[in-house]
């Protein structure tokens, strides 16, 4: 499934819940293959500004043997541009753009990477121009696609309020018959160390002995006005 257009954002209501979810997670494969293809022209990018710091040095051109020796370090030691803060969804990439991979296969290629060393020091500025702007507009793209991800999950979260608003109503009324079974237990407690019968309760609170019976087994709430003359009160 492709990546949704932005555009298409705009009324997410007329789509079903299972539709939205589809799509996010179309858009989130979206985006691994982006941050895997970001990664991949890092590389190639920082073996040539390693050059060109070399050169800059006045170390001269290196060679390929030179060059290969280095990568340790030279892959170790560049600093990343900042990125967006997020770890990736997944670490293996699913859907990778053809078009984009070509296109890197073809700036980055192997044997242009071979002859880096013997490249001019214009040809390697103009090398490492393509392989930032390659890597900005893999970024780019990326950016729009965590947008796209955020806009769908905000939507995911706005339906599931509702079915957690009653989940949790639910667990209070739930929490509420559970105090008033507890309260029903009291009074029969309270009663029986009175040692006092049902009938003789309700002669002394003024609350018909059926009605007692059934709040003390959980079956009747006591009305504010049972509650008020009930004994001890």
């Amino acid at each position: 499934m492709p990546m949704p257009d932005p555009a298409e954002l705009d009324d997410l209501t007329a789509l079903s819940l299972e539709d939205v979810r589809a799509r996010r997670d179309a858009c989130v494969g979206e985006e691994t293959g982006l941050s895997y293809l970001r990664r991949m022209v890092q590389g190639p990018l920082d073996i040539v500004r390693h050059e060109l710091a070399r050169r800059a040095d006045g170390s001269g051109p290196s060679d390929l043997a030179g060059l290969v020796a280095s990568l340790p370090e030279t892959l170790g030691e560049q600093a990343r541009p900042a990125g967006t803060g997020r770890l990736v969804q997944t670490l293996e990439p699913t859907d990778l753009d053809p078009e984009l991979v070509a296109e890197l296969g073809v700036i980055a290629s192997a044997h242009r990477m071979a002859a880096v060393p013997e490249m001019s020091d214009a040809d390697l500025t103009a090398f490492a121009e393509e392989l930032r702007d390659f890597e900005g507009k893999v970024s780019a793209l990326r950016q729009a696609a965590l947008d796209v991800i955020d806009a769908l999950q905000a939507e995911i979260t706005r339906r599931a309020w509702p079915a957690r608003r009653r989940r949790d109503a639910a667990g209070d009324m739930n929490e509420l018959e559970q105090r008033w079974n507890e309260l029903g237990e009291f009074i029969r407690e309270q009663r029986n160390r009175g040692e006092l019968s049902l009938r003789k309760l309700s002669e002394l609170s003024g609350i018909s002995n059926p009605y007692l019976s059934q709040i003390e087994r959980g079956l009747r709430r006591p009305s504010a006005r049972s509650s008020r003359t009930s004994p001890g009160r």
